[in-house]
């Protein structure tokens, strides 16, 4: 059998290196239960599609994108408010 190319799981500093996220932020964020995390034995371990969607989560909006989110969230609370 071929092993697979790519890793499915990553410890905490794979996965910063992976990331180019520090592994402080990273720990911050799994205690923060940001990012779903595995324990085997002592050691945390985190799926790189997990990580992943965690990180298109957090994606940069420029200046009109957040015009629009603004937009509609101020929209919602005006109809729910009167």
């Amino acid at each position: 059998m071929e092993k697979s190319k790519h890793k499915r799981f990553f410890s905490v500093k794979e996965a910063a290196v992976y990331s180019s996220i520090s592994t402080r932020v990273i720990y911050q964020t799994l205690k923060e239960r940001g990012i779903r995390s595995y324990r085997v034995g002592r050691k945390i371990v985190l799926d790189i599609k997990d990580l992943d969607a965690f990180i298109m989560t957090n994606e940069i909006k420029n200046s009109d994108q957040v015009r629009e989110i603004l937009k509609g969230k101020l929209s919602g609370k005006r109809k729910t408010a009167g």
